[in-house]
């Protein structure tokens, strides 16, 4: 999926646009006490810990393209 929500109130997402079209896209969908932050990850320059199985997979998947 392009999509895990493995982290309380946290969204990891795959998406082709940029960071302003995906802000923009999700911006009205957020309340008036919710923070946003988009960022573009280094693609294979990551390390984590504690995850499951299935989200280091998710991990491993999506940072590997």
């Amino acid at each position: 999926s392009d999509w895990w929500h493995q982290l309380d109130s946290t969204w990891l997402i795959v998406h082709g646009g940029t960071s302003i079209n995906v802000r923009d896209a999700l911006n009205p969908y957020i309340d008036k006490d919710d923070e946003l932050l988009v960022v573009q990850l280094m693609k294979g320059d990551a390390a984590w810990a504690g995850f499951n199985k299935l989200g280091s997979d998710w991990l491993m998947r999506n940072l590997s393209k």
